[in-house]
């Protein structure tokens, strides 16, 4: 009995404690840092309040974990918006003052498309831009039955004979021909709702129903006369046919747009070509960007020329009209071609 009762006022010195007496106080967890949180942990004492860890190993077991890992997600950045631009168009016109014009779009910082009101209108990149604000060339012309103007402002007029191919233009980039017919009536265009004054009818007589223009790169383009209302009958490039809206760089440069219902513009090399659908025949605008050097022949083709030669009907051509008739709408077989095939 003595050996028990000192034995009891041994382990009281020591502290040791019962199971009721003692527990492990823990704090929430602390938010996860890099992987890592943790906790306070302390054993606490029914009577002595904080006591000594090995209290409550004693007499309740281990202490428990004060540390441990953890998932962190990504902090979550603010969404930002910027603009994003496409590159320019071709300007719409080569000279005189024209439009480029180019995409516009918002994008957020993840790469998706947004809205326009996402970003920031007071910095929002124009759409389009004013270009080739230099003077333009003269421009010579081929309208109504049909009057010709010159590359140098010659004015004549060019009975062709109907169903017949004539070289309009032949140099060493391209091949322009024309296909006349004879037409006894006809109006002025109507081009999105609003009448043209200007390449309509006049009188009976010998109008461009067909045109056909071979490139130096291969590529041939087929204009059809359709009516003043509906436009063309049909624009074919190499054999397919084009749409309001189609637009094409070339090989070799330039390119091409199919404006509307009765427009089409086309650079190429030193030219520039606005054709126009007008009731049944086209009309055609033509401007060289550059003489220098220029070899150019046919019925307009050859008006380069500061001192034209006329012929014995005061035409400023070489020889007759006759003298320029081909077999073939890309044909480039007539007397006075100074150049290869192309």
């Amino acid at each position: 009995m003595r050996c028990l009762l000192v034995s009891i006022f041994f382990f009281a010195l020591l502290g040791y404690a019962a199971a009721d007496e003692c527990q492990w106080i823990t704090s929430d967890w602390s938010a996860c840092n890099n992987g890592v949180r943790t906790r306070t942990v302390y054993c606490s004492h029914i009577i002595n309040g904080v006591s000594a860890d090995y209290l409550c190993e004693a007499a309740i077991g281990p202490k428990p974990a004060s540390i441990e890992s953890c998932y962190s997600p990504p902090a979550v950045q603010p969404v930002a918006y910027t603009w994003v631009v496409s590159a320019f168009s071709e300007c719409s016109q080569s000279c005189g003052g024209g439009v480029k014009t180019r995409e516009v779009y918002c994008y957020d910082s993840n790469g998706s498309p947004s809205a326009f009101v996402n970003c920031n209108p007071t910095i929002q990149p124009s759409n389009s831009e004013v270009c080739n604000q230099h003077a333009c060339q003269p421009a010579g012309q081929v309208i109504g039955d049909p009057q010709f103007t010159g590359l140098r402002g010659q004015q004549y007029q060019v009975h062709g004979v109907a169903n017949q191919i004539y070289a309009i233009i032949s140099d060493p980039a391209l091949q322009l021909n024309a296909r006349f017919v004879f037409l006894d009536s006809g109006s002025c265009p109507i081009v999105n709702g609003i009448r043209r004054t200007n390449g309509c009818f006049s009188h009976p007589g010998s109008y461009l129903g067909e045109i056909g223009l071979l490139l130096s790169n291969g590529d041939r383009i087929r204009f059809l006369a359709g009516s003043g209302r509906t436009g063309y009958d049909a624009i074919e490039y190499n054999g397919r046919l084009l749409s309001v809206g189609d637009r094409m760089e070339l090989t070799n440069g330039g390119g091409f747009t199919y404006l509307d219902t009765h427009t089409f513009t086309l650079s190429y090399d030193r030219y520039t070509f606005t054709f126009e659908n007008s009731d049944m025949f086209l009309n055609q605008q033509v401007r060289v960007n550059d003489f220098t050097n220029i070899q150019a022949h046919g019925l307009l083709g050859q008006t380069h020329t500061k001192k034209p030669i006329y012929n014995a009907k005061r035409l400023p051509i070489e020889g007759e009209i006759e003298e320029y008739v081909l077999n073939d709408l890309f044909g480039s077989d007539f007397n006075y071609n100074q150049f290869k095939k192309l």
